[in-house]
């Protein structure tokens, strides 16, 4: 009996670690163009002529020239803080507008929102699955 419960604890939190940090987003392989970025106004992640993928909110254009607009403190406010142009004050306190140059990136990629909302979601239950599955076969076994 007590086995049981401890491996029904460790089960409980094995899944309830899994779906804490599950808050991803999956992007399409597919890439888009620029304008096309720009005018949906989504999720994106760019991929650099040197391989450096960066991940915005949104893509602006003003004046002809291109912004990534992302949180002041993420991993690519960090990368690209020597082109950060200015930091957003009012509602959106946390988000900066980056320059880039357009040259440099090879590929945009938009957010896939369908399997950003599956992917959370199936990937805990088909783990959970698995694991229950595994856990009944030991204890058919008499492990």
């Amino acid at each position: 009996m007590k086995t049981t419960l401890h491996r029904l604890k460790w089960i409980a939190l094995t899944l309830s670690t899994l779906l804490v940090f599950q808050s991803c987003r999956v992007y399409h392989s597919k890439t888009v163009t620029v304008d096309e970025a720009t005018l949906l106004s989504q999720h994106i992640k760019i991929k650099t002529t040197s391989n450096e993928t960066y991940k915005f909110h949104r893509l602006l254009r003003e004046d002809g020239k291109l912004y990534g607009i992302t949180w002041r403190k993420g991993s690519t406010a960090r990368k690209l803080s020597e082109q950060i142009v200015l930091f957003s004050a009012g509602k959106d306190k946390d988000e900066v507008k980056i320059l880039l140059d357009e040259n440099t990136i090879r590929e945009y990629h938009l957010q896939n929102k369908t399997m950003s909302i599956l992917y959370p979601i199936l990937f805990p239950v088909i783990l959970a699955a698995l694991m229950v599955g595994l856990f009944y076969l030991l204890w058919s076994i008499g492990v």
